[in-house]
């Protein structure tokens, strides 16, 4: 998904005018999801299928999980969980599916039964391009949510949260995010964090653009990622455009158990 390479062996993104403060920190939080359309209706929906393509230019396209640099595909997705499917529009591997169920990763090719497979790139995409289209509740799931501050980046001054797992200080472990809410909306704008999944030293940041309504929920239309909060979008690391996203049931059978 997203990464920049910063100096060190475990990189740790706690900013400047990082608070004690858990209950502005959480207030925050429980404002930015309120604004996505609160917790009782993302609840009340079972999960989501959204059509997508999510670009890698040169010379990041080696760090891409995706069979293509320009990968067009549909991800399914149950709300709650980390279950995934992906599902290939076009490319080599066009009719081929990905899924991720409890953790373990399945592949199914075209005119083939799914099956069980060791295939790091899926294990790592899927849930995490699943987690930030659903930022803003997911969030609410993380124990620490600190106040730390705010920051002006261009005209915008951000109310900035810190949240992690378990402890302040970096672990090998657990994420770290920095949280970037514009005041204006009470939505997450940005978010800067670790990608301990891939190294102690990858960071990158989310950029949540073009926030469209879908039953009374918001979404990101345009996920771009930037090595920093303050870079400009055009330089990004890559870039997930949805086409279209719907919510309702989600048909068990797509999913291998």
């Amino acid at each position: 998904m997203l990464l920049m390479i910063t100096l060190g062996c475990l990189a740790d993104i706690r900013p400047d005018g990082l608070t004690d403060d858990e209950a502005r920190g959480r207030a925050l939080l429980e404002a930015a999801a309120d604004a996505a359309g609160g917790l009782e209706r993302w609840h009340a929906v079972e999960g989501s299928v959204a059509t997508m393509s999510d670009e890698w230019p040169s010379p990041y396209r080696m760090f891409s999980p995706w069979p293509e640099a320009h990968q067009r595909l549909t991800m399914t997705s149950i709300h709650h969980t980390f279950d995934t499917r992906v599902d290939f529009l076009d490319g080599g591997r066009e009719g081929w599916s990905w899924g991720g169920s409890d953790w373990r990763v399945w592949e199914a090719r075209p005119s083939a039964e799914p099956g069980w497979a060791k295939n790091g790139d899926a294990a790592f995409i899927l849930p995490t391009m699943h987690y930030f289209l659903e930022f803003p509740f997911r969030m609410l799931e993380a124990p620490i949510a600190r106040y730390a501050g705010a920051e002006t980046l261009g005209d915008v001054t951000y109310e900035r949260v810190f949240v992690t797992w378990e402890g302040v200080e970096p672990s090998r472990e657990f994420d770290q995010y920095v949280i970037y809410i514009d005041p204006a909306t009470a939505r997450i704008a940005k978010a800067h964090y670790t990608v301990r999944e891939i190294a102690g030293f990858v960071t990158g940041t989310m950029h949540f653009e073009d926030i469209r309504e879908v039953e009374g929920i918001r979404f990101p239309f345009d996920m771009v990622v930037t090595a920093s909060p303050g870079d400009a979008l055009d330089d990004y690391l890559h870039r997930a455009v949805v086409e279209s996203l719907t919510l309702g049931p989600v048909d068990e059978a797509l999913f291998l158990r």
